[in-house]
C-alpha cells in the first residue's frame, strides 16, 4: 500500500472523525524527538522509548509516524498510547504495525469533531528489549502531525540521535504532570501513580456516564494510590471503561478498563 493511502487510512479510519474548521494554522511547528534521544540498553533489558513532542502553541488531534531501528540489537514489544492521548477525555483511535523486518508505523487521532490534545508530551511508548548491549538508536523516518482543524502542519522538526544543535528541552525534558494506572485492564485492582508538578487533591473516579464512582486524596506529584475496585458505597464496581481526573479543576485525566 503506498504511504499516502497508510497515512490517509491511518488519519481517517472512522466516520466519526469528523473533518472540517477553517483553513487556518496557529502556533509553531512542532518538534519531535524520541526520549531517550540516544538508547543504550543491556542486553535482556526492557526499557520504555516515548516519542514526544514538545509544545507547538497549538492543539494536536492526529499524528501516523514510521520509526526504524536495528533488528539485530533490539526487539520492538508493543506500542502503547502515550500520555498525550491516554489523557483525552475522547475516545481514541492508537495504532501500530510493523512494515518491514526493520521498521514499524505507529497513528492516533482523537476521535469526534474539534477534538484535540495539547503537547508537550508524548504520542506513543514504544517497549523494546535489547537483544546485545551497546548503542540501539532508533530513527523517525517520517511523520505527519495535524492540528485542530485536521490540517497538516507543513514544517516539523525532527530531532534523531547524531544530530548536533539538540535544544535544552531533549536533553532534559520536563516530567509532564499526569496520572498513571497499572495494570490498565485492571482485574479488579488498580495502582494510580501522579507524575509531576501535581497538586494536592483528589483523583475522582467517573463511569462512562459522568457519575462519581470513588474519589481517592492525594497529596501531590509523586503520590500512589491504590483503588480496590469499589465504589464510595464499598460496593464492587461493574466492569467498564472508567475516567479518572485529578489536578487542578480535573486537569489531568486518564482511561481505566475495569475487568473481573
Amino acid at each position: 500500500m503506498p504511504r499516502i493511502v497508510k497515512i490517509a487510512a491511518a488519519l481517517l479510519a472512522t466516520a466519526s472523525l469528523a473533518l472540517g474548521g477553517a483553513a487556518t494554522r496557529a502556533g509553531a511547528d512542532p518538534l519531535v524527538y524520541l526520549r531517550p534521544l540516544c538508547l543504550d540498553i543491556q542486553a535482556g533489558q526492557t526499557v520504555t522509548v516515548h516519542l514526544s513532542v514538545g509544545a507547538t502553541g497549538d492543539q494536536i488531534s492526529c499524528f501516523y509516524a514510521v520509526l526504524s531501528y536495528d533488528p539485530a540489537r533490539i526487539a520492538i514489544l508493543n506500542v502503547t498510547e502515550g500520555n498525550l492521548f491516554t489523557g483525552s477525555p475522547e475516545p481514541t483511535f492508537p495504532g501500530w504495525q510493523f512494515t518491514a523486518p526493520d521498521s514499524f508505523e505507529v497513528y492516533n487521532c482523537v476521535l469526534g469533531s474539534g477534538t484535540f490534545v495539547m503537547p508537550p508530551g508524548d504520542l506513543a511508548d514504544i517497549t523494546v528489549q535489547g537483544l546485545v548491549s551497546g548503542p540501539a538508536p532508533m530513527t523517525i523516518g517520517f511523520i505527519d502531525i495535524r492540528n485542530v482543524n485536521r490540517l497538516p502542519y507543513p514544517n516539523i522538526t525532527v530531532m534523531n540521535c547524531g544530530m548536533t544543535g539538540v535544544p535544552d528541552e531533549i536533553e532534559a525534558p520536563a516530567i509532564v504532570p499526569e496520572i498513571r494506572v497499572a495494570p490498565n485492564p485492571a482485574p479488579g485492582f488498580a495502582r494510580i501513580t501522579l507524575l509531576g508538578a501535581v497538586p494536592p487533591g483528589p483523583v475522582a473516579i467517573y463511569d462512562v456516564a459522568g457519575r462519581l464512582c470513588r474519589a481517592l486524596e492525594a497529596a501531590g506529584g509523586g503520590s500512589v494510590l491504590e483503588w480496590d475496585g469499589r465504589d464510595a458505597s464499598g460496593r464492587l464496581a461493574a466492569p467498564g471503561l472508567y475516567v479518572l481526573r485529578g489536578g487542578r479543576d480535573g486537569e489531568l485525566r486518564t482511561k481505566l478498563l475495569l475487568v473481573r
